[in-house]
């Protein structure tokens, strides 16, 4: 076990902590203006890519190599982390979508799977990889 790499796995998980507070503080409000709404959407991204990159350092600890985010949620669904990785999988498609244009009915389909599926997966993978590395305490 690399000590590097645990360091860096615990920046990540911290970044990754704060980046769900912020995206959970933006789910709050029951409606948005039209800012707010690619805000999200922006918040998503990050979060998304934060989760598998921060796997894919879990990975380096373990000696084990991730090459990208579908690789990153095989390997959180082997480890238990997470119960279903097609859903992992439909992240990953609608994070693709969003990258590569913006369009307002995309951005609401997004932000309500957000509220009802995705955001709460997050917060399910995002203590699951607390419990993991209960030697670093992160802000919760």
């Amino acid at each position: 076990m690399n000590q590097n790499n645990e360091i860096k796995f615990n920046k990540s998980l911290k970044n990754l902590n704060m980046a769900m507070k912020s995206l959970g503080e933006y789910l709050k409000k029951p409606n948005y203006s039209d800012l707010e709404r690619a805000g999200i959407v922006q918040n998503f991204e990050i979060v998304f890519e934060l989760f598998w990159k921060t796997i894919q350092k879990k990975g380096d600890v373990q000696g084990r190599g991730v090459g990208g985010a579908r690789d990153a949620f095989v390997l959180a669904f082997e480890w238990g982390l997470i119960p279903d990785e097609k859903l992992w999988f439909n992240m990953i498609q609608d994070r693709n979508l969003t990258v590569h244009t913006y369009n307002q009915d995309l951005a609401m389909e997004i932000i309500e799977r957000l509220k009802n599926k995705y955001f709460p997966a997050f917060q399910g993978l995002l203590e699951a990889l607390k419990k993991a590395n209960p030697e670093e305490e992160t802000d919760s």
